[in-house]
C-alpha cells in the first residue's frame, strides 16, 4: 500500500471522540511513522522534534524510534498548536504502552526539543522538560561520548560484521582528541574543521565528533567550514541580518526548481543560517528566558535543517 498524507485530517478529527489505537506500518524517517487506518497507510510526522544534523545521529534516532514502536499499537494526540510539516501534514504525539514516544526520544537525547509556538501548552511543556532532563543527565547528543569515524573500508580491524566502518569511541572529557582524528565537528553542526585549528578549540569536548579523514566527515553530511563563517560580530542584530540573508537565498533555491543551481543556493543559504544559529545559540544560553530570541533560534535552525535536507550532495 502507498503511504497517504490524507485523510490525515479525517483521521485526526475522530480522535477526540474515541481513543482508538492503530498498528504501525513502518518508520519511514527519523520523525515519520506510517500507521494503518481503515485499509490505508497514513504517514504522520512527529511533533516537537528537532532532528540532529549529523547523518549517523539521524540513523540512530530512526533506529530507536523503530525499536520503540516494534509490535506496538499507537494512540495519537493531535492539536492545532503542534503545527504542520513542510508538506502540510499535521504533526502528532504518539502514545504506546511504553509512554509518550516523542518524550522518550527527547529524554534520551536522540532529538532536541522544537517549539511549535505554544510554549505554555501542557503537551509541549512535557517535551521541553524532557530535553532539560536529557541535558542535565548528558544523555545522547548532550553527553560526553565522541566518535572517531573512519571511512576507509580496507582495514579489517575497523569493520563491523555488516561490512561497515566501525567507529572508534573516545570520551569527551579527554583533554586531547583521539590520535586517529584529523577533523572535528560539533554535534548538530553541518561543518567540520581541522583538529588543532582555532575553530576546533571553540568546540566543547563533550559535543565533539571526530573524523579520521574528510571522506568520512562528508559521508556524515558535513561540509568544510567556509572562511566567511568565522568573521563578523556576534550580536543579535548580526544574527538577524544573517538569518534574513539565509532566508532570502533559501527562497531563491526553492524558485530555482530541480536544478544544480538550487543545490548550490541551498549550500549558500546554509552558510548564513548556520552562522546565525551559532550566534543565536550563544545568546540564548545567556538569556534562556528570552522567548523571542528562542523563537528566532528555533525558526532559523528549522530553516537551516531544511537547507541540508533539500540539498542533493551529488548531482
Amino acid at each position: 500500500m502507498i503511504p497517504m498524507r490524507l485523510p490525515v485530517l479525517l483521521l485526526l478529527s475522530t480522535l477526540a471522540a474515541a481513543a482508538d489505537s492503530y498498528s504501525v506500518s513502518a518508520v519511514t524517517a527519523p520523525d515519520r511513522v506510517a500507521i494503518e487506518y481503515k485499509g490505508l497507510v497514513v504517514s504522520l510526522p512527529l511533533a516537537h522534534l528537532a532532528l540532529p544534523a549529523d547523518a549517523a545521529q539521524r540513523d540512530a534516532l530512526q533506529g530507536r524510534l523503530a525499536a520503540l514502536l516494534k509490535g506496538q499499537r499507537v494512540e495519537l494526540v493531535a492539536l492545532p498548536d503542534f503545527g504542520r510539516a513542510e508538506d502540510g501534514a499535521q504533526r502528532v504525539q504518539m502514545i504506546t504502552a511504553k509512554g509518550n514516544i516523542n518524550e522518550l526520544l527527547v529524554s534520551e537525547g536522540l532529538a532536541a526539543f522544537a517549539s511549535a509556538g505554544k510554549p505554555d501548552s501542557s503537551p509541549e511543556a512535557m517535551i521541553r522538560r524532557a530535553e532539560q532532563k536529557a541535558k542535565k543527565a548528558q544523555a545522547g547528543q548532550w553527553g560526553q561520548t565522541v566518535v572517531v569515524a573512519a571511512a576507509d573500508p580496507a582495514r579489517p580491524s575497523n569493520m563491523t560484521s555488516s561490512g561497515q566502518p566501525q567507529p572508534v569511541i573516545g570520551k569527551g572529557q579527554d583533554k586531547a582528541p583521539p590520535a586517529a582524528a584529523r577533523f572535528v565537528s560539533e554535534l548538530n553542526s553541518v561543518h567540520y574543521v581541522a583538529v588543532g585549528s582555532p575553530d576546533a578549540a571553540d568546540i566543547p569536548a563533550n559535543r565533539a565528533v571526530y573524523y579520521t579523514d574528510e571522506a568520512s566527515a562528508k559521508k556524515a553530511g558535513k561540509a568544510p567550514k567556509p572562511a566567511a563563517a568565522k568573521a563578523g560580530p556576534r550580536t543579535e542584530a548580526a544574527a538577524d541580518a544573517l538569518f534574513a540573508s539565509g532566508k532570502a537565498i533559501y527562497a531563491e533555491a526553492i524558485a530555482a526548481g530541480n536544478t544544480t543551481a538550487r543545490d548550490d543556493l541551498y549550500a549558500k543559504a546554509n552558510v548564513d543560517l548556520s552562522a546565525a544559529v551559532a550566534i543565536y545559540s550563544a545568546l540564548a544560553e545567556a538569556k534562556p528566558d528570552d522567548e523571542k530570541l528562542g523563537e528566532k533560534l528555533r525558526e532559523c535552525n528549522q530553516l537551516r535543517y531544511g537547507s541540508i535536507k533539500q540539498r542533493r550532495f551529488s548531482h
